[in-house]
């Protein structure tokens, strides 16, 4: 990109060398206009150099859509990758865990078969599974002791309308609320199990609701 020069300014007039002056004078407002002629010319010829560049004038080999993947990096990029982990860093699988595998590659990490809970339980892990241990307070806190009267997992004497067997179920809607006398009272909702020995329609008995 070449540009046309401007013509430098003469030396400005000074009071200070009146013998000088007509002269200066006249020679810097001349300059003055013909500088304006200049300026305008050289803005024009600005104007059509600007419009001629473009990536590849300017050496950059690299399309726009390809720059704008950088879009809003503040920092060298080399850097930043030099950062990162490396393809064959491998992610092994702790315990409670297996598979794994190296970032270069899709791999899965699964969680291993817990052993089932009892009574005895403790937190614990393996190389392959884990255990967990019940937490008897919270669960007579949390659990039991938020249970109203008809919830499931509740009992309650009841007196059903038909015979029983030992173990079997009925609906609430078959069962009456009692008391030890027999005496019968509201039904119940759900469906509830007998939890005693057979009774009778006359007879009240123990029933778990378990729906």
């Amino acid at each position: 990109m070449t540009l046309t020069p401007l013509t430098p300014a003469p030396s400005p007039p000074s009071i200070g060398s009146p013998s000088t002056f007509p002269a200066m004078a006249s020679s810097f407002v001349a300059w003055q206009a013909a500088f304006a002629t200049e300026i305008n010319g050289f803005i024009t010829e600005l104007d059509a150099h600007v419009s001629e560049i473009t990536l590849t004038s300017l050496g950059v080999t690299s399309t726009a859509a390809e720059l704008n993947f950088v879009d809003g990096v503040t920092s060298n990029v080399q850097t930043q990758l030099n950062t990162k982990a490396a393809n064959a860093t491998a992610a092994t699988a702790g315990n409670g865990l297996t598979g794994g595998g190296t970032l270069n590659a899709a791999f899965t990490m699964t969680l291993g078969t817990p052993t089932s809970i009892s009574a005895t339980s403790t937190n614990s892990v393996t190389s392959t599974s884990h255990t967990h241990a019940i937490d008897d307070s919270a669960l007579v806190s949390t659990g039991m002791a938020g249970l109203a009267y008809g919830d499931v997992g509740t009992y309650s004497f009841g007196r059903p309308t038909s015979t029983i067997a030992a173990n079997g179920t009925v609906a609430g809607s078959s069962l009456r609320a009692s008391d030890d006398s027999g005496s019968a009272g509201g039904v119940f909702a759900g469906t509830w199990r007998n939890m005693g020995d057979s009774v009778a329609s006359t007879q009240a008995t123990v029933f778990l609701r378990i729906s």
